[in-house]
């Protein structure tokens, strides 16, 4: 958390002895949920900030011994193991690079496209600039799963931010949508997972939720990628028709 100079006010870091009880109590309370989201039938945990996660704990080394202690630990709750996740992200303000690649993580995703293309410009450039960066984080983590964010602008919960991304429209946000598919499509051994930012992330301008400019047309816009005709067409191996939002409107989409 920082204030609106960017002054962390609290670093979320956690040490050892904090970390072993927040662990059970996820695996109590969430983990061993049946409606819990799973890999491969184990559990995702995602690590946002691996970084800061480190540094709570004393060090790389004594974060991965952690890490090994929460796949026995999900283990001994009865769980069939434990997807780690991490975060991956190249900003130029705090730039992770491949921070966790060797720590022994399951995965990677990325939370935003801020976080590989800053947070300025038409967000079809925006778009482009931060896909550009799965098959960088494939290789630095060996599996990547593709995101995809509905905008950005971080303007109303910090007025001296001067920058914001423009021009997101849901036909773009499509565009991005059918060529995290074929990211996926291209690797069938790999979980069908896209992560989409967000739900409900009002302050910083990327929601899926309805609202009085665009209505449902986000939210139609997963669905014609994921579950409608066209997504029906490309699971029968036929080509789908086109209509406005293409799947090259993005550059660097290759229908």
């Amino acid at each position: 958390m920082h204030t609106d100079e960017d002054r962390p006010v609290w670093t979320a870091r956690v040490s050892r002895s904090e970390l072993e009880p927040l662990f059970d109590r996820l695996v109590e309370r969430y983990l061993s949920l049946d409606v819990y989201y799973r890999l491969e039938d184990r559990p995702v945990l995602s690590l946002y900030d691996f970084a800061n996660f480190e540094a709570g704990l004393g060090g790389a080394r004594a974060a991965r011994d952690a890490l090994g202690w929460m796949r026995r630990r999900a283990v001994e709750h009865g769980l069939p193991g434990l997807h780690l996740q991490t975060i991956a992200r190249r900003d130029g303000r705090r730039a992770r690079g491949a921070l966790g690649a060797d720590a022994g993580f399951d995965s990677a995703t990325s939370y935003q496209f801020v976080h590989d293309a800053r947070g300025e410009g038409d967000y079809v450039g925006w778009a482009a600039k931060a896909m550009a960066a799965w098959d960088d984080h494939e290789r630095a983590y060996g599996r990547y799963f593709p995101q995809v964010s509905v905008g950005w602008d971080n303007t109303q919960r910090m007025p001296s931010a001067r920058t914001a991304v423009t021009g997101a429209t849901p036909d773009a946000f499509e565009a991005c949508l059918w060529r995290a598919r074929r990211y996926l499509d291209a690797r069938p051994d790999c979980p069908p997972l896209v992560v989409i930012n967000s739900w409900n992330e009002w302050t910083e301008g990327s929601y899926l939720l309805p609202d009085l400019r665009w209505g449902y047309r986000y939210l139609r816009a997963v669905r014609n990628v994921f579950g409608g005709p066209a997504a029906a067409a490309l699971n029968r191996g036929e080509t789908p028709r086109r209509g406005r939002a293409t799947p090259d409107c993005c550059p660097g989409s290759n229908p």
